[in-house]
């Protein structure tokens, strides 16, 4: 058996290229978790914003893809209570954008194919905010300073080339 010492540091100290080296890895492994619960409690704000009420939050769904790519973009699915309309919209195809999308709306009132063209407006403008959303907090989440105070607030420390130390 042998007995190996390893000097160990908190990130302050460790130089400034081992320091973006730690950086790089926490922004490579973001938990994505975090976005989702946001993104969630976003839309809501604004379906309450835009007088839509979820019926069953069960099935109310944030799909996205924000990767800076062509056909990227923000879409929710569910059912909802807007006016005097019952909408259910569902994801269609393999984008997560505003247009991959299908709604139907039924009232007892009757129809009027305006109020689709009017609910599509609100819903696509929802979705672009969603999106926008989304960008805004990718890039907090991966500032240098959220990314700091993450590791001082769990206490991480690391070996000199910046791997995490786990004692």
């Amino acid at each position: 058996m042998r007995i190996v010492q390893m000097r160990v540091y908190k990130f302050v100290e460790l130089s400034k290229k081992s320091q973006d080296r730690v950086i790089a890895r926490f922004r490579d492994s973001n938990d994505e978790s975090i976005l989702e619960s946001n993104m969630r409690e976003r839309l809501d704000e604004l379906l309450k914003e835009n007088n839509i009420e979820s019926i069953d939050d069960d099935r109310l769904e944030v799909y996205y893809s924000l990767s800076y790519a062509q056909g990227d973009g923000a879409m929710f699915t569910g059912r909802f209570k807007w006016g005097c309309y019952y909408v259910t919209v569902t994801h269609i195809g393999n984008y997560s954008h505003c247009n991959a999308k299908n709604i139907e709306m039924v009232s007892d009132a009757g129809y009027d194919e305006h109020d689709e063209v009017v609910f599509n407006d609100i819903y696509v403008s929802i979705a672009k905010q969603l999106e926008g959303f989304g960008y805004d907090e990718i890039e907090y989440q991966n500032s240098e300073d959220v990314i700091k105070e993450t590791i001082d607030a769990n206490g991480y420390e690391f070996y000199d080339d910046g791997s995490i130390y786990v004692g």
